[in-house]
């Protein structure tokens, strides 16, 4: 007979789930990497619903399928299954290649203090105005792993003089901080003009474009 299987594919915002099938909660939490900014920490925890335990604690066990998502860096990206003090590098079935889409299925018999643990590289890069009209051609949304970014101005300034598939060159973390409301970065031009970015979530009052004409 087939085990309880539940799939994860949102690793972002911090949630908890009762997950009946199972018998047990299953809470996810994450950081973002104090040093630099360029990783997401996420840790997804079992606990049994009651004191007699579940199927996942139980000799069938059960399964997560974990979604590596599409804003992650596969090759900066790895999945772990910590037990009892050891660690277990786990990947997806077949090739093992950590491509984003894929799922990591953990099956086992889940014990106390079990946890599988995920770092996704995180990177900047954009997604282009969904408009056909040609003037908005070079218009783009800055996207940092799974937050889109604004650009704060003074008046109507959205240009940018940059090359839109070197984004990765001109962005940079300006400030890192553990929450992402806190999160700056700094999108420079060739000719020395840029913008600061902060998260869409984190603007209140400032005045900013949710899109830039990036152009070299």
């Amino acid at each position: 007979a087939a085990v309880p299987e539940l799939w994860v594919s949102q690793l972002f915002v911090p949630s908890e789930v009762q997950w009946a099938a199972g018998g047990a909660t299953v809470k996810l939490q994450s950081s973002l990497a104090a040093d630099r900014c360029d990783t997401l920490h996420v840790t997804i925890e079992l606990t049994a619903l009651s004191s007699g335990g579940g199927a996942c604690f139980g000799a069938g066990g059960c399964a997560l399928s974990v979604r590596l998502p599409s804003w992650a860096d596969g090759a900066a990206s790895a999945v772990e299954l910590h037990h009892d003090g050891s660690v277990e590098r786990l990947a997806p079935d077949g090739d093992g290649a950590m491509e984003v889409g894929r799922f990591v299925r953990i099956a086992r018999t889940w014990t106390a203090g079990d946890a599988v643990r995920l770092r996704l590289g995180i990177y900047a890069y954009l997604e282009p105005l969904n408009d056909w009209r040609v003037r908005y051609a070079a218009s783009y949304a800055l996207v940092y792993g799974p937050l889109v970014m604004v650009a704060l101005t003074q008046a109507d300034e959205h240009s940018l003089k940059a090359a839109p598939t070197r984004v990765r060159e001109w962005v940079n973390v300006s400030k890192c901080a553990p929450s992402w409301a806190e999160l700056r970065l700094s999108a420079m031009g060739g000719d020395g003009n840029g913008f600061e970015m902060i998260p869409l979530g984190a603007a209140v009052a400032e005045r900013y474009t949710a899109h830039l004409s990036i152009e070299e």
